[in-house]
């Protein structure tokens, strides 16, 4: 039996951290540095996404406002699109990416070495931007928000094996520094930000567009720097502990690397 959307649905906005998290792997590679037009040296990196979202604004402000650039980072080809997280990171694992872009709970079920919801209609339902904003225009309204309930929650997150940060920890520290450098335009310049979502989603409609980038930014699911705290890492791991996806808490150490948010946020 169907059960007929009578009443507003439940969306709660989860926080996007950015920062490297480590899992081991063997197909990492030096990343060999090239010269640019101008005769500069640029480290060519390649990126995987789980899919594209407005949840990673911050990597599309990085490429677009010239933040990779800055930092001597230059995107190699065009940026992958895996379909899932845990995919995204398989990719790394591989050696064909650098970086990966996804839920930080892919790293601990990888060092863990180690579903489909499927729902149909409705009262309440969980959602991201932009459906949330799109759901507002059609008259629904937001009862619930987990960023009141957890305002450090590591929700997406850049991820990069241990052979890869080894290998090229300079790299890593130009990268995390972009992002970091994004996350601080975003909260600096919110029409700007908006400028290069609209770029990136170009099929949204452009009040939905807007108030789903002015929402996020003010209940922090852009947060401010780029370093995972272990609240926010102990957070999303033990939604997967509920879950039932993960036995045990992780280490924080065993899955986040924090000095190069650190090194970066102290430069900035």
């Amino acid at each position: 039996m169907h059960i007929r959307t009578r009443i507003a649905r439940s969306f709660g906005c989860l926080l996007a951290c950015a920062m490297m998290l480590g899992v081991g792997a063997c197909g990492a590679q030096t990343v060999k540095p090239v010269q640019d037009a101008q005769g500069a040296t640029m480290y060519p990196v390649k990126i995987n996404e789980a899919f594209q979202s407005l949840l990673y604004l911050p990597l599309y402000v990085a490429k677009d406002k010239g933040l990779f650039a800055k930092h001597g980072i230059v995107i190699d080809g065009a940026i992958g699109n895996s379909g899932t997280g845990g995919a995204a990171l398989t990719t790394v694992l591989r050696g064909d990416a650098g970086f990966a872009l996804g839920g930080p709970e892919n790293v601990a079920y990888m060092n863990a070495r180690g579903g489909t919801v499927v729902t149909g209609r409705t009262q309440y339902a969980i959602a991201n931007e932009p459906y949330i904003s799109q759901s507002l225009e059609k008259g629904l309204r937001i009862v619930y928000s987990w960023t009141s309930v957890y305002p450090e929650y590591a929700y997406s997150t850049f991820m990069t094996s241990r052979a890869f940060v080894e290998k090229n920890p300079q790299v890593v520290q130009r990268f995390v520094a972009s992002i970091n450098d994004a996350l601080h335009y975003i909260h600096g310049d919110r029409r700007g930000s908006i400028a290069v979502a609209r770029a990136w989603f170009p099929a949204l409609q452009p009040s939905v567009l807007s108030a789903a980038v002015q929402r996020m930014i003010d209940s922090n699911v852009y947060p401010e720097s780029a370093l995972i705290t272990p609240q926010a890492m102990r957070t999303a791991m033990q939604r997967q502990i509920n879950a039932g996806n993960l036995k045990a808490m992780p280490e924080y150490t065993n899955v986040v690397n924090p000095l190069f948010a650190t090194r970066a946020e102290s430069k900035s």
